[in-house]
């Protein structure tokens, strides 16, 4: 088996065999790993995501693959909740979302079917209208909470 060599082409770009150049980033606690069949696309990658980072809108699409929506309503539960002034009553909501099936499933997979499957479900046994766009409400805060504070 051949021994792979990696020639630095630019600062964080390597050539990597014939014709392909892997950028490696690591700032502020993130480490990406990127492979590109140009160099012009490897640095245009790497100059990019490190503004982004630098400028705190860099989303990691693996952070979204690992986390799940459980994640998000566990840490809202904790960190937002508790300031709330109905947070009993939020508490209980944010409980039957975390007993979903889907709320194991990684974020990334989350689609309008999950949610829309819940609420037919809701109507069926007969739940108020209120109810389900309350309960809604709370999904939708957990989710915009942790587009804007977290940076999901």
């Amino acid at each position: 088996m051949a021994k792979s060599v990696w020639k630095k082409v630019t600062p964080g770009t390597y050539l990597r065999g014939e014709m392909q150049y892997q950028v490696k980033i690591a700032r502020k606690g993130r480490a990406i790993a990127e492979t590109f069949d140009s160099l012009a696309k490897a640095q245009h990658f790497r100059l990019k995501t490190i503004t982004e980072i630098d400028g705190g809108v860099y989303v990691d699409p693996l952070r979204e693959k690992e986390t799940t929506p459980l994640d998000l309503l566990l840490r809202y539960e904790t960190e937002v909740t508790p300031t709330k002034k109905g947070a009993r009553q939020e508490t209980s909501v944010l409980r039957g979302w975390r007993e979903q099936e889907w709320s194991s499933l990684p974020i990334a997979s989350i689609s309008p079917a999950h949610i829309l499957e819940w609420c037919n479900d809701r109507v069926k046994a007969g739940k108020a209208p209120t109810t389900v766009s309350n309960a809604m409400n709370t999904l939708s805060a957990v989710f915009s909470y942790a587009i804007n504070e977290w940076q999901y």
